[in-house]
């Protein structure tokens, strides 16, 4: 089951019906992995990468490659858990993924300012933004409509 689903992460085809596109992994027990649709593109990269590790019998280039990412689900998915799309949304601007920073019925407020500063810390940290200047640009353009000046 591991091989397959390696393989579908590999090939793009996990995407559940919200089009949320990121893999989270969640090592258990002996090598079994649970897996858990939820999030941003450039996350699939480090999943497939801590996937391929523990197909090679190799946990500790599963943690090496995975453990970064924790540190922004358990941000992303913080309480009230049912705002996680607002972090998912902007993971997804600052990538380039999207154009805007926009969702349906202004939700894209649904998180303060501070958290999505995190979230941006968090995301480089976790090596999930795929353009940093890109990134850092629109981080920029968000403060400023925020009103930060600096």
């Amino acid at each position: 089951m591991r091989r397959s689903l390696f393989r579908a992460v590999l090939q793009g085809k996990l995407v559940d019906e919200a089009s949320d596109r990121v893999v989270r992994l969640i090592r258990v027990r002996e090598g079994a992995v649970g897996v858990e649709l939820n999030g941003a593109d450039d996350s699939a990269i480090a999943a497939a990468t801590a996937l391929q590790a523990l197909d090679n019998g190799d946990p500790k280039a599963y943690d090496a490659a995975f453990s970064p990412t924790v540190p922004l689900a358990r941000h992303c998915f913080a309480a009230p858990t049912f705002h996680y799309k607002t972090g998912i949304t902007f993971i997804s601007w600052l990538a380039g993924h999207q154009s805007h920073f926009t969702m349906v019925d202004g939700r894209q407020s649904a998180r303060s300012v501070p958290h999505l500063v995190e979230l941006f810390r968090l995301a480089d940290a976790a090596g999930v933004l795929p353009d940093p200047d890109l990134a850092v640009e629109r981080m920029r353009a968000f403060m400023t409509t925020a009103g930060w000046q600096g």
